[in-house]
């Protein structure tokens, strides 16, 4: 790297020192005065790495996107809609370089604005900049708001009613707010002018599509100077350079909804129309995180494999540093407040996982293919991830011979399915050493996807290249503040509904060119600090190409026509565990994936696999899916089926039964049937009916004898509804008596179709036993806690938008101290007409109180006992609780004992260790008490119980009584010497009589 770069670009150290001293304080104030295009584009903004209107070698302008119509990834309007946090009497200050020709800007009071990164513009807005006759106290009309130098962008605006100035500012329009709240602000395009861009830093031109140069400031007072930064925000930011080599070197900072701050700078980005925005899961395949980018067909990228989406933006997008030691740090909480995400984030955790096998397995043991389930016990966090080692050693996610599980995280304990595949789809094989796995939950999860951006760089390779790579993340808070690691995978893949995309584990195009990025991926983690010279440190570097907007076009930049997926989180510890693969002589078996719901009229697809999971050879197969609609009302069409292989329906009592012709009638042990392209699965689809459901059935059958019968066949069902909305509960496991519980209701939109209008319900409690109180922790903007009803549970919500778009999903958190004892379930329900799939409608978890809970018994006790004879007996104390106790324990017999009868002496079962009064007794485990001696008086007792401890919750359970009866030992009658004489003589003269008799021949 030459010494003549900017200081900007130098990220060997420099990019993290002025992230530092931007967002940590270590250094001067950004010099940015206010916020708008100054503080995307400030002076301190690089002028050299590109060419901007074929004039100077330098960082180029990303222009504010207004061409609304079109949507990227089907989710992002192109049109950025900004929002504003201003209190009452405080002034929203406005300019624009289109004010001169005729672009208005509007401001809207406090509302719903609709889905966030696709807002809903009200039709009456509060304040009109070109407005002549403003609301009281505000400012527009005439040249007000015409920002239309850099001189002037850099400087500022004067104050609003023009009594103070800025050395070389502007003269504002402004709206003095009527209440506090969060305000809405849209740019207006230029009535007449050119739509072709320069992309000049220096010379913002006016624009009939864009924005060049803007600026939203909010001050005190009209005659204020100083500016309350850390104000302003978005959803989305749709920006525009025009045509390609205009590298993009600006900063955004984003929050999480779980209070998680970063920074996001761009280290030459070279898009043309593009979409930056955050959420917590990325693009989705069926409803789960795919942590993968994905291919459409044109600009906008739309037209997904199927299965695959895009969540909504989620999280704002700050124009100024959102760190907490940055000047204006208060101004930033005042938002954060504003929109109910916390201050102070808390970690994740994983506090327990565990393996069970599927049947015929047993505990943490199954076979070669089936997998099965893992148990994790997670709190605070969003997602988790799980992965399998292949040697115990390499638990690196991108070593495709290991198995990775991802997928959204609750809170509480939650069952999560293992195919029992690797990364690669080849089953694990058998053996006589266990498998290691590694879980671990994850918080603060970020994805940054760029939508359309066609080149990240110059040079040919990373040796040559002066900018680009990156972008570079920071965190900006909690325990790993100052850390840059990202992650991001841009291989192919195969999605669930079994569609490849790409080359599986090589390249997410077909074939290059267009070159992949480099590295390919990198899930283990990649330094997002940047090195240039020729020793490189660059991420995600690749060559630049032309903007084709079409897929994979070979002439087309890597990023042209894509998304691709950005990520960092912050990690629990991990959990770790062993599981066991047995082998098995003779299983043939059948998989099966289908979507859960699919809207009338779409192409439903999925997935089937045939497989010897055996250690012998099974012959005679023969191969069959079986829908339940007939082969006319619903006509399946196969694809990578086997070279030469067919299938042909038939109708059998209304089902249609396809047999497979062409497959293998042997299968070698470990095999499967692999279709024309071996690294893609055998694929079905069909048009989806009007309504109903479609249930699929694979089989594989043969003449051998099989160990495990059941899985010969496997089941999927798609339920036909035209919307599919899908509710989570999460809540942790346990709490202690009055402790402050959080619990979270989160709602989504699976289809893709708007719901309107829906209904979300929420209760905290069970009826009888509801919290006294509940407080509302985060809600989307403008949702609100009406009441809570402590008779039925309720809670009652105002503000919930009458729309759910598709691919949203919303998250509320409650917070309510725990009761003494007991449980508290918090369960939530979501309706909307024409939802079908009802299965996920309704969600419940239940939190249980942790006490101590002491429990005697004295059903070992034998309930007679005879007088001078030994009697033995035991009585038990257990701890049913989920504390352990650990101080005043007892166990003991209060009364009762005849005399000759005590306790002997205690034992704790889980260690067979003697046990003494005052000994700890931890959760679920039972001191056993004995009882001996010899009773010497007669008589009926009542024997009196009873245990105790420090803490304990449930009173009635502590004590116990029983009867004893101890009855006198009964004597045996002796006979007199004359009677027994005669008793023997009597004995003989009846053995005589019975003897037989001789025969006489």
């Amino acid at each position: 790297m030459s010494d003549g770069l900017p200081a900007y670009r130098r990220h060997s150290t420099l990019g993290v020192v002025m992230a530092l001293s931007a967002f940590v304080g270590l250094g001067a104030a950004p010099q940015a005065w206010a916020e708008g295009s100054r503080t995307l584009y400030p002076s301190t903004y690089p002028t050299s790495g590109g060419t901007c209107a074929n004039t100077l070698n330098r960082g180029c302008r990303a222009n504010l996107d207004l061409q609304p119509g079109n949507r990227y990834v089907g989710k992002v309007q192109r049109r950025t809609f900004l929002y504003v946090y201003a209190e009452a009497g405080e002034y929203v200050l406005l300019g624009s370089s289109n004010r001169t020709t005729g672009g208005d800007i509007l401001v809207y009071n406090p509302q719903d604005f609709g889905t966030p990164g696709d807002e809903t513009l009200p039709a009456v807005a509060a304040f009109s900049c070109a407005s002549s006759s403003p609301p009281s106290g505000s400012f527009g009309g005439g040249s007000l708001g015409q920002l239309n130098t850099r001189t002037q962008e850099l400087a500022g605006p004067h104050s609003a009613d023009g009594s103070a100035t800025v050395t070389n500012g502007f003269a504002p329009c402004a709206y003095r707010v009527p209440s506090s709240g969060v305000y809405g602000v849209q740019f207006m395009p230029a009535s007449s002018g050119p739509t072709n861009l320069n992309g000049d830093v220096f010379n913002p031109r006016v624009s009939s599509s864009t924005a060049a140069a803007w600026d939203v400031t909010v001050r005190a007072s009209a005659s204020s100077l100083g500016n309350l930064d850390g104000r302003l925000f978005t959803y989305a930011w749709v920006g525009f350079t025009g045509v390609n080599n205009r590298p993009v070197y600006s900063r955004h900072d984003y929050v999480t909804l779980d209070g998680y701050r970063y920074s996001q700078a761009l280290e030459g980005l070279d898009p043309n129309g593009f979409a930056l925005y955050a959420n917590r899961l990325g693009f989705l395949d069926n409803g789960q995180p795919l942590y993968k980018g994905v291919r459409g067909s044109d600009s906008f990228v739309t037209n997904l494999a199927a299965g695959l989406s895009a969540q909504r933006p989620e999280f704002p997008i700050f124009f100024s540093s959102i760190a907490p030691a940055a000047p204006h740090a208060a101004e930033v909480d005042k938002v954060l407040t504003a929109l109910r995400i916390p201050l102070t984030p808390q970690p994740p955790s994983l506090s327990a996982v565990t393996f069970s096998g599927r049947p015929p397995s047993v505990g943490s043991r199954t076979v070669p293919g089936s997998g099965g389930t893992f148990r994790l016990s997670i709190t605070g966090a969003s997602t988790f991830q799980i992965v399998v080692s292949r040697d115990g050693v390499d638990f690196s996610p991108s070593n495709t011979a290991n198995a990775v599980i991802t997928g959204i995280a609750a809170t509480g304990t939650q069952d999560v399915p293992w195919d029992g595949n690797d990364a690669s789809g080849t089953a694990f094989p058998s053996g006589a050493a266990p498998y290691a796995y590694r879980a671990s939950a994850r918080a603060g999860e970020i994805h940054l996807p760029m939508i359309d951006t066609e080149n990240n760089g110059n040079g040919t390779s990373t040796a040559t290249a002066t900018f680009g790579g990156g972008p570079t993340i920071t965190k900006l808070n909690g325990p790993q503040a100052g850390n840059t690691t990202v992650y991001f995978d841009d291989r192919g893949y195969v999605t669930q509904s079994g569609t490849l995309v790409g080359q599986l584990n090589g390249t997410l195009c077909p074939s290059s060119p267009p070159p992949a990025s480099t590295p390919a991926q990198a899930l283990g983690g990649a330094d997002s600090t940047l090195v240039y010279g020729a020793s490189p440190q660059l991420y995600r570097w690749w060559p630049p190409g032309a903007n084709a907007n079409a897929d994979c076009a070979a002439t087309g930049g890597w990023g042209d026509a894509k998304g691709l997926d950005l990520w960092t989180y912050i990690t629990s510890p991990a959990g770790n565990g062993v599981l066991w693969i047995d082998p098995l002589l003779r299983d043939t078996a059948a998989s099966i994936f289908v979507p859960a719901a699919a809207r009338p009229g779409s192409v439903v697809q999925g997935r089937l696999a045939f497989a010897n999971r055996g250690a012998d050879t099974a012959t005679g197969l023969q191969y069959t899916l079986t829908l339940d609609r007939s082969c006319t009302d619903t006509v399946v069409s196969f694809a990578n089926l086997p070279t030469g292989a067919s299938a042909s329906c038939v109708d059998t009592l209304g089902q249609g039964r396809y047999v497979f012709s062409g497959f293998p009638a042997t299968l070698a042990g470990g095999a499967s049937v692999l279709g024309a392209d071996p690294a893609a699965p055998l694929v079905f689809s069909y048009a989806a009916p009007a309504g109903g459901t479609v249930t699929a059935v694979a089989t594989v059958a043969g003449p051998a004898p099989d160990d495990v019968p059941a899985n010969n066949s496997a089941t999927g069902t798609t339920v036909i509804s035209p919307v599919d909305l899908q509710t989570t509960a999460s809540a942790p496991l346990t709490a202690l008596a009055g402790e402050s519980v959080t619990v979270l209701a989160t709602f989504a939109n699976l289809s893709g179709t708007a719901a309107t209008p829906w209904t979300p319900a929420i209760a905290i409690g069970a009826a009888l036993n509801c919290p006294a109180a509940v407080q509302l922790v985060s809600a989307p903007p403008g949702v609100t806690m009406a009441g809570f009803d402590t008779a039925t549970c309720a809670v009652a919500l105002l503000g919930v938008p009458p729309t759910l778009a598709d691919g949203q999903i919303l998250s509320l958190s409650f917070r309510y101290q725990a009761p003494a004892l007991g449980q508290v379930p918090i369960t939530t329900t979501v309706v909307t007409p024409g939802d079908a799939h009802t299965g996920n409608n309704s969600a419940t978890a239940t939190t249980t109180i942790a006490v101590v809970n002491m429990v005697i018994s004295l059903s070992g006790m034998p309930l007679q006992a005879i007088s001078g004879q030994p009697y033995s007996g035991t009585f038990s104390c257990t701890n049913a609780g989920l504390l352990d106790a650990v101080g005043g324990t007892r166990c003991a017999i209060d009364s009762g004992l005849p005399p000759g009868l005590s306790q002997t002496g205690c034992v704790l079962d889980r260690t067979n260790a003697a046990w003494l009064a005052g000994d700890t007794v931890p959760a679920g485990a039972t001191v056993i008490c004995r009882v001996a001696g010899t009773p010497v008086t007669i008589g009926q007792m009542v024997i009196v119980a009873s245990t105790a401890a420090v803490g304990e919750a449930i009173l009635s359970d502590n004590t116990a009584t029983q009867g004893l009866a101890v009855v006198p030992l009964q004597s045996i009658p002796t006979l007199t010497q004359p009677a027994t004489v005669a008793l023997a003589a009597l004995l003989f003269l009846m053995a005589v009589r019975l003897r037989p008799r001789r025969k006489e021949q």
